[in-house]
Parts: structure tokens; C-alpha cells; sequence
């Protein structure tokens, strides 16, 4: 709404919140909420399964002086082993220089095991942090490779992400810290068409170009509804 979320003690406010499986979000614009996507595995559902979440082609802006969290996958409090499948995050825009993605666990010592779960195509601020934790909770693990962060632009070189239990603060550091997880993210200029009008279509000479995963297991088209072709842009 372009004014900023000043919640008072007593108020949360979250885009989208949810639990468990079976969420498609797809092709909306989000902005200035605490939470903008917050989905929370609880125990007395499945066990804290969190499967088939599709969450693309979304634009996180920020227009006001609030701090948000993008998207925020979590596991419920007494949940400490559980399973996510199908957890695809692709294609976003992440303009609001505050948490992008985060991960985190409300019991310690909790492990995931993923299947098919990644982080793809998503042009990234230069502020944007992911994987933090607040104090006091715990921090999510899994086997490498099981949770893939691929073809991802960040419009800076630095960058605050912890992964796992690691902190890192340069996306380079990162993938080498991690190349079962996280490989062929790159740095550089989005050159969107005008972001201060909230425009982020991308201009030739972008890094975007080209430079993405082809995902059309799970989707065709763009933000605008046209087509992806043989080369796909992040």
C-alpha cells in the first residue's frame, strides 16, 4: 500500500501464510508486509511434510520504510526431522533489499530431507540476505546437494548468506563453500528497464539474459504471461 508495515506489538502481518504442502503462488506483486510468503511445517500435520510449494514469477518490492522477509520456510516448533519435496522458488524478483530467503527451524538440531527442492532464476537486490535466522532458533541442515540454489543474479558481489551453519559474505564464497548446493549464480547488472517506477522488465545488455535454468517442467510462461523460449532469462 506504499506506506510501510509499522506493526504494533500485538499485529503480524504476512502476505501469504500457510502450512504444509500444495501451495502454487505465482505471478503477484508483494511489498511492505512483515512476511511477504511464510509457510511453516507443523507437527501435527504429516508429520511437518512440506511438499509441492511453487512459488515463481513474483515481484517483492519495497515501497515504504518497513523490513521484510521475502519468503520464509520454517519448521514449527517440536518438529526436528522431517521431509520437504517439490519445494521450487524460481523466477522471482527480489527488490527490497532486506531478507530474501529464509530458512530457519524453531527447534534446534533439526535436520530436512529434500527431495527436488530448489532456488532458481531469482534476480536478487544488492541488499538481499539469505538464510538468516533470528536468535535463539535453530539452524536448518541437510545432506549437500539436496537442496539446489542455481543460476541465481545478485546485483552486488558481496552478500550476507548463511547456508546451512555457514556464513559467507560473498556470493563467490559461497559457491565454493558449497558446490553440491549452490552453483552458476552469477553478479552483475539486472539494467531493468525502470526500477524506480517499479518497472523490472530488462533491457538489453542485462545479466539476466540468457542466463538462466530452463524450468519448464513446471512452468512456461513469465510474469506477463509470454512465453519462455529455448534460452531462458533469470
Amino acid at each position: 500500500n506504499g506506506q510501510g508495515n509499522q506493526p504494533s506489538e500485538t499485529f503480524h502481518p504476512d502476505g501469504i501464510q500457510g502450512s504444509n504442502g500444495y501451495w502454487r503462488i505465482y505471478n503477484n506483486t508483494f511489498g511492505d508486509h512483515t512476511q511477504e510468503i511464510f509457510i511453516q511445517s507443523e507437527p501435527d500435520l504429516n508429520s511437518g511434510i512440506l511438499e509441492e510449494i511453487y512459488i515463481y514469477n513474483n515481484i517483492f518490492e519495497k515501497r515504504g520504510t518497513g523490513s521484510s522477509k521475502d519468503i520464509t520456510l520454517s519448521l514449527n516448533a517440536g518438529t526436528v526431522n522431517t521431509t520437504w519435496s517439490n519445494v521450487l522458488m524460481a523466477n522471482n524478483t527480489h527488490q527490497t533489499n532486506d531478507i530474501t530467503l529464509r530458512l530457519l527451524a524453531k527447534s534446534t538440531g533439526a535436520t530436512i530431507n529434500l527431495n527436488n527442492c530448489s532456488f532458481d532464476n531469482n534476480i536478487i537486490s544488492p541488499g538481499g540476505v539469505i538464510n538468516m535466522n533470528n536468535g535463539g532458533e535453530g539452524v536448518v541442515t541437510w545432506p549437500s546437494g539436496e537442496f539446489l540454489a542455481r543460476n541465481n543474479l545478485f546485483q552486488s558481489t558481496g552478500a550476507t548468506i548463511k547456508w546451512k551453519e555457514n556464513s559467507y559474505s560473498t556470493v563467490n564464497s559461497w559457491q565454493t563453500g558449497n558446490p553440491l548446493d549452490c552453483f552458476s549464480n552469477i553478479t552483475g547488472n539486472s539494467n531493468f528497464r525502470n526500477s524506480g517506477a517499479f518497472d523490472y522488465r530488462i533491457l538489453s545488455g542485462s545479466a539476466a539474459i540468457n542466463n538462466g535454468t530452463n524450468l519448464s517442467q513446471s512452468f512456461t510462461t513469465d510474469y506477463l504471461g509470454k512465453p519462455r523460449g529455448t534460452y531462458w532469462d533469470i
